[in-house]
């Protein structure tokens, strides 16, 4: 109904991650919703992946219009909303979620058209028993 389409630019050789794989379905459907919202009508939403030295970066850009200036440095704090009706908690719990697992949410693009969200986590490296 609002004519976004969704690019992915998917990366093959990505190490395994370990994640809960409830939490980081939240994340991804928080941040793709407060895309949608903010371009409200007629734009684009890319996911991208990529292999790091030290991870993997998920990214997540959209053609809205952008986080104001003065509510940058805020976006990840509780009940912090740049939407009439949003609870402010979306970018909150994502954030803390991504933390938790030893990884880092952050805005990439704070000038410009749009929001860029990047996810950077680190591999997942089993236990080692020792005999």
């Amino acid at each position: 109904q609002q004519e976004i389409a969704v690019h992915t630019e998917l990366a093959p050789d990505l190490p395994p991650v370990f994640v809960v794989r409830n939490q980081f379905q939240q994340v991804f459907f928080n941040i793709t919703l407060n895309a949608m919202e903010a371009i409200r009508k007629k734009g684009t939403i890319t996911i991208q992946t990529a292999h790091t030295p030290t991870g993997i970066e998920i990214i997540f850009e959209d053609s809205g219009p952008g986080i104001p200036v003065g509510q940058q440095e805020r976006i990840f704090e509780p009940f912090m909303s740049t939407k009439e009706q949003g609870t402010g908690l979306g970018l909150s719990v994502s954030y803390s979620i991504v933390e938790a697992h030893g990884g880092k949410l952050d805005l990439t693009n704070p000038l410009g058209e749009g929001a860029r969200f990047r996810i950077f986590l680190p591999p997942y490296h089993p236990p080692i028993f020792a005999p």
